[in-house]
């Protein structure tokens, strides 16, 4: 008998290819899943590091803008996991639209699952890095259409999604994760955070380590392992059908949180004392580096994002690794791999 079928998007990333490796721990038996990964390059050397971390899996070649492919795989699989880019509609859509024609003829069988994986700034306050007393976000009551309005961040792929499974007809069983800023070193295929990336990357062309406005903003966070882990709860809950998605779909990943300035300030310390930069601490970076103020760098680094893990806690979640280590404890290592990649 074949094997059921998990259609992976975004496997080779960082926070895809953590939950690659962990993969095993959370199914119902080890290798009982069968998983198709779309892969942009599937080189011999790619397929090789997919296949250390999940030995029964074959690639796909394709990218996020191949529509067709996506929804011919979609229409196939019985899981659909996307750690891509959540803000691809195209994608999303493709994925929608293959899960209905399996859900279509699979009469009898459960219904087919699509966990995607959002961020936290569809909460942002949008304070462009101000002091604002933040809100402290549940996922207990969220609903993205109660909650959310037609125009935030991400509303364009989690609005269908969270239709897709409040529909009667043809459902999708789908769950979303809004996890907040990811860190640590990961054990994938990419082991550092695109985030992380960005901000040394600049601080390395500007020549300090920058705000956004003047940083009093502060956002959760939440080690790459505890995010992989969460992902994977939800989805095994899922598999034992003991949670069916739908208007309770979001699940919220998060542990603490930390001030813009004061991570700001440790990637600076720390690449000054490298002899990276020549300027410690941190300081505005101007509008020519962060773009205008209301786009989506200044969405999700220079609002307040606090959010509250309650449906994952309910389900058992430890977040071990980000309570081992904080995220400002953990920067200079994770500025370390990435200077050594480079």
């Amino acid at each position: 008998m074949a094997k059921p079928i998990i259609f992976w998007v975004g496997a080779t990333g960082y926070l895809g290819s953590e939950a690659l490796l962990l993969l095993n721990d959370y199914l119902p038996k080890p290798n009982s899943y069968h998983v198709v990964a779309l892969v942009r390059n599937a080189t011999p050397e790619r397929v090789s590091e997919l296949k250390r971390l999940y030995p029964d899996i074959e690639t796909l070649q394709g990218t996020l803008d191949d529509e067709k492919i996506i929804r011919e795989a979609a229409a196939q699989a019985d899981v659909v996991i996307n750690t891509g880019d959540s803000l691809h509609p195209g994608c999303v859509h493709g994925i929608l639209a293959g899960l209905t024609t399996r859900a279509k003829s699979n009469t009898g069988a459960p219904d087919p699952i699509y966990v995607h994986v959002s961020s936290s700034t569809i909460l942002t306050d949008g304070c462009n890095g101000e002091h604002v007393e933040p809100t402290v976000w549940t996922d207990k009551d969220f609903d993205v259409h109660t909650k959310l309005e037609a125009d935030a961040v991400h509303a364009d792929t989690e609005f269908p999604i969270a239709d897709a499974g409040k529909r009667s007809e043809h459902r999708i069983r789908t769950f979303v994760m809004n996890p907040a800023l990811i860190y640590g070193v990961g054990s994938g295929v990419q082991r550092n955070s695109s985030w992380l990336r960005f901000w040394v990357d600049t601080t390395k062309e500007t020549g300090y380590s920058g705000l956004y406005g003047e940083g009093a903003n502060a956002l959760g966070h939440v080690h790459v392992r505890d995010a992989a882990t969460a992902l994977l709860t939800v989805l095994n809950a899922a598999l034992e059908g003991k949670i069916q998605g739908g208007k309770d779909a979001n699940y919220f990943v998060s542990v603490s949180k930390t001030g813009q300035k004061n991570w700001s300030e440790v990637i600076g310390n720390h690449m000054h004392s490298k002899g990276v930069i020549k300027e410690a601490g941190c300081r505005p970076w101007p509008e020519a580096v962060t773009g205008t103020r209301g786009s989506l760098w200044w969405l999700t680094f220079g609002g307040n994002q606090i959010l509250s893990s309650d449906r994952l806690y309910a389900l058992g979640w430890e977040p071990t690794e980000t309570k081992k280590q904080s995220l400002i404890d953990n920067l200079p290592e994770a500025v370390d791999a990435l200077l050594q990649s480079k």
